[in-house]
């Protein structure tokens, strides 16, 4: 993901335990399958904040 996450996005992201700033961008490399399912789950359901 080229952008920053959105504000909406950022506050699920650290509600799940993940370390977030104004500069976050989403990003998953070499990742057990646990984490890349956490990583798409920010992504969607953060659009339910709508």
């Amino acid at each position: 993901m080229s952008s920053p996450l959105p504000s909406h996005m950022r506050s699920y992201a650290a509600s799940q335990g993940q370390r977030v700033s104004e500069t976050t961008r989403g990003f998953v490399y070499n990742a057990d399958i646990t984490t890349v399912v956490q990583f798409l789950d920010i992504g969607t359901r953060a659009t339910e904040l709508r």
